[in-house]
């Protein structure tokens, strides 16, 4: 009798092992399935690459707004497009000149300003902790005093309606942000920021919210080539910590701002550096550079 009791328990053993076996096969094979659609296409990366986007750093992100609407697309770095941005800007692609350091980048949607006069942004900050409320507080006077047909106007809160652009927290302990981009004549209305970000220095959450509003009027990274920035910041850990990649391609299709040719030692200095917010002191105001962009396009 106790030998029939120790089959048993060994054929129900070997049985549940089997059952383990081909469960963890089910998961590798899922894991394996979810990053081949996760994984970018040649003509993905070529339509990158043509947006002023760097394709070495993208990932799948679902952005999901306050009011609960889900959209599937790419994060690269900081900025969010979607599956049909991505499709609808690639076919604008115009030729322009190459990549480099020494130069500031648009995307092709530009935000609609009046021949006379300004037009006036309105920014909500959803329940934002404290440092981050100032550190918004302070990005928004950096483009009030840059003399742009723009002004932005703030205001805190839980509830919004007919905003320009909406700041909302996340749940997340580091210092960083996502924004989107331009469309319809709008400025990008999404933008999360990290709730962690709160505990960071307010130079840094200045640097972080100038950047990220940058991104909302359609400036893109003037580094996205090879984010130096971030090589010479040493900023480790992330989509970063794969160190410096191959730059954009020869035949890459980018809006350049006129006018913003550097002068300086590349790469150039600007608030839309990839890691303006890491660098040491952080870029957490519009340089000359940054000022020559803005006011071409505003």
């Amino acid at each position: 009798m106790k030998k029939l009791k120790s089959i048993t328990i060994g054929t129900i053993a070997m049985a549940l092992l089997c059952m383990s076996c081909q469960s963890d096969e089910k998961e590798t094979l899922n894991a394996s399935e979810k990053d081949e659609t996760a994984r970018l296409s040649n003509s993905m990366v070529t339509k990158l690459w043509n947006l002023s986007l760097n394709p070495n750093y993208a990932e799948r992100y679902s952005f999901e707004t306050p009011e609960g609407k889900v959209s599937e697309g790419w994060k690269i770095e900081d900025v969010f497009i979607t599956d049909a941005q991505l499709e609808s800007n690639s076919a604008n692609v115009q030729v322009q000149e190459n990549p480099d350091n020494g130069k500031l980048y648009r995307v092709f949607n530009r935000v609609n300003v009046p021949n006379q006069g300004q037009r006036t942004l309105r920014i909500r900050g959803i329940s934002l902790l404290p440092n981050i409320q100032e550190g918004l507080r302070r990005a928004i006077a950096n483009y009030n005093n840059a003399g742009l047909k723009i002004k932005f106007q703030v205001t805190f809160g839980n509830g919004f309606t007919n905003e320009d652009i909406i700041l909302y927290q996340i749940e997340n302990n580091s210092l960083s942000a996502i924004a989107t981009s331009p469309a319809n004549g709008n400025p990008g209305r999404w933008m999360e920021i990290s709730n962690g970000s709160n505990r960071f220095n307010i130079n840094r959450i200045e640097a972080l919210l100038t950047h990220e509003l940058g991104h909302s009027l359609g400036l893109r990274h003037s580094d996205f080539g090879g984010i130096n920035s971030c090589i010479e910041a040493g900023v480790v850990g992330g989509p970063f910590d794969q160190g410096l990649r191959d730059p954009a391609p020869a035949n890459t299709f980018s809006v350049h701002i006129p006018g913003t040719d550097s002068n300086f030692d590349s790469p150039v200095r600007s608030v839309m550096m990839a890691c303006s917010k890491d660098l040491n002191p952080p870029i957490k105001e519009l340089t000359p550079e940054d000022l020559i962009a803005l006011r071409w396009l505003f």
